[in-house]
């Protein structure tokens, strides 16, 4: 019998999971906004072409879906690019032209791969924050001016 039950279990997961890989409507209807809008921004159809919902939820108030999106290349995200769309329950989107998008991603990349590897990157944070920590530890220098500025004035008129 609990053979039976942990089966049943298994095949809705099996059957679940597809469905939360996919994309809301929101999403797809945001996304699809802001490519709209991308004319008027100067971006290209490249620009656009690797979006990813960082976050989305249904405001209570307005009751309209808050879904933000970030601009990526190659599966990184670019720093800063996040714009939100507001997608109403008719499915009306409402948002700003996407202006901390970076136009020509594509040529403005210098590298898709890492610098350093993910032990050589906790070295150096390592080695900054002992560097920092022995600089405010110190005992600090107190400057002594050498040279007095009225040398050889007298104090008479």
């Amino acid at each position: 019998m609990p053979y039976r039950y942990g089966l049943v279990v298994l095949v809705a997961l099996g059957l679940a999971l597809p469905a939360l890989a996919q994309e809301s409507a929101s999403v797809i209807a945001a996304k699809q906004h802001l490519r709209a809008l991308a004319p008027a921004s100067a971006l290209a159809g490249d620009d656009l072409a690797d979006l990813r919902a960082i976050d989305s939820y249904p405001d209570r108030r307005t009751g309209a879906t808050m879904v933000y999106l970030a601009q990526r290349h190659a599966g990184i995200e670019v720093y800063g690019a996040v714009q939100p769309v507001a997608v109403l329950p008719s499915g009306k989107t409402h948002g700003l032209a996407p202006r901390r998008f970076v136009r020509g991603l594509a040529q403005r990349v210098n590298a898709t791969e890492p610098r350093l590897g993910p032990s050589a990157a906790v070295s150096s944070a390592e080695a900054h924050v002992r560097a920092f920590m022995s600089a405010a530890t110190s005992e600090p220098e107190i400057a002594t001016r050498t040279d007095a500025p009225n040398e050889g004035a007298s104090a008479a008129p």
